[in-house]
């Protein structure tokens, strides 16, 4: 559900900002850890995720996510 969406990040950040291959993996481990984090949570649009959500997520759960 989430791979286009990755995807498109992942040119983005290739073609637009330039990262190297590091910079740009480290990225897509960050963002599969919240489609992980989304999934658990049932949240199934991209728009659903609330700032509350994203906030949860950043303070409790990337460090845990590993």
């Amino acid at each position: 559900m989430w791979a286009p969406y990755k995807k498109g990040f992942k040119a983005y950040l290739q073609l637009e900002k330039s990262l190297s291959d590091n910079s740009t993996d480290a990225y897509l481990r960050d963002l599969d850890k919240l489609v992980q984090f989304l999934e658990i949570k049932n949240i199934q649009k991209i728009l659903q995720p609330s700032r509350c959500r994203i906030c949860n997520f950043l303070y409790n759960g990337l460090a845990s996510w590993k």
